[in-house]
């Protein structure tokens, strides 16, 4: 009896305190967030988050009994010690994190998904955008005997500074060096942008302002994206992030879900739950399996929907008259020799082998396309850059400024045959 009176009492048993009830709603908390992670860590066979998840319960369950045993002051300390170390780490985390992306880069658009914010700045680049979210403004009515080139495309096209070292401005340049003063080009570059973006901005945007050609210089985020974001052939690389957004205000919305929305605004709960706060929202995974992404069908129909949508560009601008010219555009990938820093940007193996199997299935499909639609353009210029012996890439599709202003050189060789008469 005496040695039973001696045993340690249990909190609960005593009066109730505040910081035993934020200790137990705490490590019931981290009990939950282990119940996210064990069980898509087993579904993704991912070891990191499986070793992450069993941490999780067993501090959730430490902490479940030092909330139950322990005296009220040792209490009081790990509570005040468990805020100072999330407050610390909070601002340790934003501290010492990349600098997140530019929000002007991509704002929605009715019809289009997104396009750059109208009026807006982006400071990394020291780039202005006009009324439309573009890099250039198409001046309205076209001023008399202008030939007006608009280009669409990517971030690859967007980018270069100042404007001469951009691939407009560079081929805009180059015309006019060669006796073509009239022509002016405007960058339509939209980051992440894919072809169906592209056949939307032309329909309802492009064709508005009175162009006398289109070129679009894209692939690689048509047939690269899906390998990393939504992987859906097609699809917009953030639209299964809209989807998840769209589900959880419509109502469909669990604990998980709920962990995602409440974390995903904190520097440390992304820094520790980045995947599962990604795959809660967009179910990446699962529409992997439903697709089966990685599978020759798979790419297949990934290059044939972007060859669907250069064939509906090229109806559109003809019905339209104006001129099409389709540019499949080059990565690192088929340089011959790689210089410098450029060795390391390739990436993974099974990455590097994904591309190269669908621009060879792109390749194939511009000829088709050009067979078929002999009064549009259509030119592979993936290996543009294959014999240069300098150091041109920054990362497997975006150049230096040097690379962008060659690359407008060599467009302009081959845009002249094809300006209109």
């Amino acid at each position: 009896m005496t040695i039973l009176l001696r045993l340690p009492t249990l909190a609960i048993m005593q009066k109730p305190t505040a910081s035993s009830f934020i200790l137990m709603v705490l490590s019931l908390i981290l009990l939950s967030l282990a119940l996210w992670s064990l069980p898509m860590g087993a579904r993704l066979d991912d070891g990191k988050m499986l070793q992450k998840g069993a941490v999780l319960a067993v501090y959730g369950v430490g902490l479940l009994v030092f909330a139950l045993f322990a005296r009220l002051r040792p209490r009081r300390i790990m509570v005040v010690g468990m805020v100072v170390v999330l407050a610390g780490g909070e601002a340790f985390t934003r501290l010492t994190a990349e600098p997140a992306e530019d929000p002007d880069f991509r704002q929605g658009v009715p019809y289009l998904m997104f396009a750059g914010q109208p009026n807006g700045e982006i400071e990394s680049l020291n780039i202005s955008l006009s009324e439309l979210g573009y890099r250039d403004e198409v001046p309205m009515p076209k001023p008399v005997n202008e030939y007006r080139i608009i280009m669409l495309g990517g971030s690859a096209l967007f980018q270069g500074t100042p404007r001469v070292s951009s691939i407009v401005g560079s081929l805009e340049f180059s015309f006019s060096r060669q006796g073509y003063t009239n022509i002016r080009v405007y960058n339509w570059g939209v980051y992440s942008t894919v072809s169906g973006q592209e056949l939307a901005t032309m329909l309802f945007r492009a064709v508005d302002f009175a162009p006398d050609m289109i070129v679009v210089y894209d692939g690689s985020n048509d047939l690269t994206e899906p390998y990393f974001f939504d992987p859906r052939p097609g699809y917009p690389f953030d639209y299964m992030a809209s989807e998840g957004g769209r589900r959880i205000i419509e109502g469909e919305f669990g604990l998980f879900d709920l962990y995602a929305v409440l974390l995903r605004p904190t520097r440390l709960g992304y820094t520790l739950f980045q995947f599962e706060i990604e795959e809660q929202i967009t179910r990446r995974s699962r529409l992997q399996d439903e697709i089966n992404a990685g599978s020759d069908s798979w790419r297949e129909a990934i290059v044939m929907e972007y060859a669907a949508n250069l064939a509906k560009m090229c109806r559109v601008a003809r019905a339209f008259d104006v001129e099409f010219v389709a540019l499949l555009q080059p990565m690192i990938f088929f340089k011959d020799t790689l210089i410098g820093k450029e060795s390391a940007l390739l990436g993974p193996k099974e990455y590097q082998d994904h591309t190269r199997a669908m621009y060879e299935l792109a390749r194939e499909e511009y000829q088709v396309l050009a067979e078929q639609f002999p009064e549009c353009a259509f030119r592979d210029v993936s290996r543009l850059l294959a014999p240069d012996d300098q150091e041109l890439f920054m990362d497997p599709v975006h150049l230096t400024n040097e690379g962008y202003a060659l690359v407008g050189r060599r467009l302009a060789d081959i845009l002249i045959p094809l300006l209109e008469p």
